[in-house]
């Protein structure tokens, strides 16, 4: 039940970051597999997250987690332009058929 009524999905990047949370790992899944607009954006944070981790600070819980929450917006425009490209792709695809 955690992963249909669990935190909401800019809460959920949070959650999928602490250790032992796989059930907010399998709610991303599930995300994915139901195209929710907000699977690519916590995709997105996962992937920084990682590239960030590589630093010392990241090692801070709090100050990664503030870094999360404001990637969180700035994603969300980049993940808008990659479903544009991707539907003007799909589309000449079809064109082309």
């Amino acid at each position: 039940m955690y992963l249909f009524f669990g935190p909401e999905p800019k809460d959920l990047a949070s959650v999928v970051l602490m250790p032992g949370h796989n059930e907010a790992v399998g709610r991303l899944l599930l995300m994915h597999m139901h195209n929710d607009e907000n699977a690519e954006v916590l995709t997105l944070e996962m992937n920084k997250f990682g590239t960030y981790s590589f630093t010392k600070d990241a090692f801070k819980p709090p100050t990664t987690l503030k870094i999360v929450l404001r990637w969180w917006k700035s994603d969300l425009k980049e993940v808008e332009s990659m479903r544009t490209k991707r539907a003007e792709f799909d589309e000449k695809y079809r064109e082309q058929m």
